[in-house]
């Protein structure tokens, strides 16, 4: 009896840790150097609240329509570091604060890729997760 209901936590505890983490794989160099083109990283998917400035991120591109019914590997993803969150300064904007449920999102490399002085305020709402840890190479 133990073991069955030792297996069934563990399987529970299986299914919530898929369901929130995400493997994603970096295309382009906009957060070099660290990560590159190429690089599979793992996103768990956290509550907007919870970011704060310096996290990256995994989120659709601000100001696209995405049509939420599509399977998520087929959304246009970027991955970007948070600036600001909801109530901080507003970068380049003195006196002006980030609004409720929008970050500053920017890309590492600063000669590469777009942030949100070029596409605006990413919704927190459209974070899929925060990047926890480079993952190895895929087999193969």
């Amino acid at each position: 009896m133990v073991r069955v209901a030792l297996g069934a936590v563990a399987a529970a505890g299986l299914t919530w840790a898929v369901r929130r983490c995400v493997v994603v794989t970096v295309r382009g160099h906009s957060m070099a150097p660290t990560y590159g083109d190429g690089d599979r990283v793992l996103a768990l998917r956290t509550a907007p609240h919870r970011l704060v400035a310096g996290d990256v991120v995994v989120s659709w591109l601000p100001g696209l329509a995405v049509d939420r019914a599509r399977e998520p590997r087929d959304r246009p993803w970027v991955i970007k570091r948070v600036a600001a969150v909801p109530g901080d300064p507003l970068p380049g904007a003195p006196g002006e604060r980030v609004p409720r449920g929008r970050l500053y999102l920017v890309g590492d490399n600063p000669d590469g890729g777009l942030d949100s002085e070029d596409f605006g305020l990413a919704h927190t709402d459209h974070v899929l997760g925060r990047v926890v840890r480079r993952l190895p190479p895929a087999p193969g």
